[in-house]
């Protein structure tokens, strides 16, 4: 008994206070209890930086003894280390100019500039290729659905198209291009939106009433 006050109720009473007092906090003004939200919020900001620590210490441990069993791939896991071993250094230890550290260290910036910009820049590169070839898959006219997404998205890139300007005969295309982004596109999106809204308000609510505990798993 002692174990579940422990384990399920003290947290689900804690989760609940704390949720409902910040979301009361969002539609009534107590000016007297500002620093009590403010201070809670900032404890869940420190504690999602702990949470980020630890599943740095995770991805530490789950490559470590990839490296060390000689696993398939573990030189790319001793580069995944060493990676981040260099760029936590470089962020924790001041520079010789003293320009401090974190992200305003120069050399945190040369390595987001010079070396994750362009394996981001990549990464997508490569990404284009696979969605085009998955575009050509799923766009078969099977059905009226299928058309549809067909014609409009032979719409969409012959009007994005960087010389349709200089071709006249496109420029229908091209005020059809931007009504189906304009109305339909973004329609759809805050539609997704919407959902996605209305979801993440169900289950933050089932967590604060307690009928989902994911802290007690």
């Amino acid at each position: 008994m002692l174990r579940r006050i422990l384990t399920v109720i003290v947290p689900w009473l804690l989760a609940s206070t704390v949720g409902a007092l910040v979301l009361i906090h969002f539609f009534v003004s107590w000016p007297g209890l500002d620093p009590l939200f403010n201070g809670l919020v900032q404890w869940a900001s420190i504690i999602a930086a702990f949470a980020i620590l630890l599943g740095l210490v995770n991805v530490a441990r789950t490559h470590g003894q990839k490296i060390l069993r000689r696993e398939k791939g573990w030189p790319y896991s001793l580069v995944l280390i060493l990676a981040a071993l260099a760029v936590i250094i470089v962020g924790l230890f001041p520079p010789p100019t003293g320009y401090g550290t974190g992200p305003g260290d120069p050399r945190v910036r040369w390595v987001f500039y010079y070396v994750l910009a362009p394996l981001s820049t990549t990464f997508f590169s490569l990404l284009a290729f696979f969605l085009t070839t998955a575009i050509f898959r799923s766009l078969r006219l099977r059905n009226l659905e299928t058309s549809l997404l067909t014609i409009a998205a032979v719409i969409v890139l012959l009007g994005s198209l960087p010389t349709r300007s200089q071709w006249p005969f496109l420029q229908p295309l091209v005020r059809l291009q931007e009504w189906l982004l304009r109305v339909p596109a973004m329609a759809g999106i805050r539609a997704i939106l919407i959902g996605a809204a209305i979801g993440a308000i169900a289950t933050a609510m089932r967590v604060v009433l307690g009928l989902e505990r994911p802290y007690a798993e």
